[in-house]
């Protein structure tokens, strides 16, 4: 069911850009074991024509513990996605992927045995319409002017944690919208609708249900460069959780 509610924020732990290797035997111990560099699965993407960027978030596991991790593509090739599997020379046994591109819903893929796939599959993408996200900037806590600075909107996704079954989990976070600062403070962004994603909504039986949500930061070109943009009450980290639409957000840039 969607939520119309007026807008909450909520705080959760977040990871930019996050690889992590860990034992899956032992919570979260790490293992400085290197990256994957073996066989690639390759995932084939439908359809490619209205695909601009995607962004993937996988997690596989082998003799090795678990190894995850995210990356963006801005240009796909030949309609498709790799991922290298195996770390130090171990193969990997299984592998999870969970996929965003633009305009398009969440996707998912499960690989419950490495040996005995072909080592690719296909995606279908379902087309996901985009709400309108408006917003008025108070003056920064140091006075700097936030004109011309680039919106910087940023998804946090804590449902992938369920999906990955990692307990102990820096929840993936990526960026999809992005809009300049006008001359009077105002922004106008179009983020992804996903509170009418099916599988971003359906988190998985038996982990929390914590609720996702966007960040947002403002970078300027000249120094100083990076602000979060936050309403007066928040806590650092504080989200705007997902919602059937946004009402104007009056936010304050602030430096962490």
């Amino acid at each position: 069911m969607l939520d119309s509610r007026p807008l909450r924020l909520a705080a959760i732990a977040v990871g930019l850009g996050l690889t992590c290797v860990v034992n899956v035997r032992s919570a979260g111990q790490q293992q400085p074991i290197g990256r994957p560099a073996g066989r690639e699965f390759v995932v084939r993407v439908t359809p490619t024509a209205s695909i601009r960027t995607c962004h993937v978030e996988s997690f596989q596991t082998g003799p090795f513990g678990g190894y995850g991790g995210g990356f963006t593509v801005s240009d796909l090739d030949r309609g498709a996605l790799r991922i290298r599997t195996g770390v130090g020379g171990q193969p990997a046994a299984t592998l999870k992927i969970a996929m965003w591109c633009r305009g398009h819903a969440m996707a998912t893929l499960t690989i419950a045995s490495l040996a005995s796939s072909a080592f690719e599959a296909t995606v279908s993408l379902t087309p996901l319409a985009e709400q309108p996200m408006s917003g008025h900037l108070l003056p920064s806590s140091d006075g700097v002017s936030m004109a011309g600075a680039t919106v910087h909107v940023y998804y946090s996704a804590p449902w992938l944690c369920g999906f990955f079954e990692l307990p102990d989990c820096m929840v993936p976070r990526w960026e999809v919208a992005g809009d300049r600062v006008s001359t009077d403070g105002t922004f106008h962004l179009m983020v992804p609708d996903f509170a009418r994603d099916p599988i971003a909504q359906a988190p998985a039986p038996g982990w929390p249900s914590l609720p996702d949500g966007f960040s947002l930061r403002a970078d300027r070109d000249v120094a100083p460069y990076n602000y979060w943009l936050e309403p007066d009450d928040a806590t650092a980290g504080m989200i705007i959780p997902v919602a059937a639409r946004y009402p104007e957000l009056i936010l304050r840039p602030r430096r962490h």
